[in-house]
């Protein structure tokens, strides 16, 4: 479920879900909010950015990382995250201005460990991400190695909204 928002200028709102998708299929990186804490009485807040595979269907974002760290620590205690892709279409000279598209987003990320929804999710991030995704398929993907060394997480999209500026 998406928190409350307001957006305060509202001629700024995205709210055409065809160019929320459009957003979401040009980025090729997020930067993604999470909550943790030594205990549930100290939250904390942690962010990192991370390449992406997006899947319109689904309203999903597929990611590859490590398989320890931090981020996994907290996402076992807190799987909610909130996150946003930036379109930025530059510095506006002599306008003190800048223009840009954005989305937000809300959801639960899930840790994918069957063995079919990783090669499944490895393949949606190389056709998102690369411009000829055989080469690294052969490279990476086509060794089976990539699959056990894989930490592959899901994120479907509970709440999104859009801004754009100038």
């Amino acid at each position: 479920m998406k928190p409350p928002y307001h957006m305060h200028l509202s001629q700024r709102e995205i709210d055409d879900p065809a160019v929320l998708d459009e957003i979401l299929r040009q980025g090729r990186w997020t930067t993604l909010a999470l909550v943790g804490g030594e205990t549930p009485d100290d939250p904390w807040p942690y962010t990192l950015t991370l390449s992406y595979g997006y899947v319109a269907e689904e309203r999903a974002l597929y990611f590859h990382t490590a398989r320890e760290g931090l981020k996994l620590e907290i996402l076992a205690a807190n799987p909610r995250v909130c996150g946003t892709v930036v379109d930025d279409l530059g510095y506006l000279q002599g306008k003190c201005a800048h223009a840009y598209r954005s989305v937000v987003y809300w959801g639960e990320m899930e840790i994918l460990d069957a063995l079919e929804d990783k090669r499944r999710a490895i393949e949606i991030l190389l056709e998102h991400l690369e411009d000829d995704p055989a080469i690294m398929r052969q490279r990476l993907v086509d060794r089976g190695e990539t699959y056990e060394r894989a930490c592959i997480l899901r994120l479907r999209i509970e709440g999104l909204t859009g801004k754009q500026g100038q």
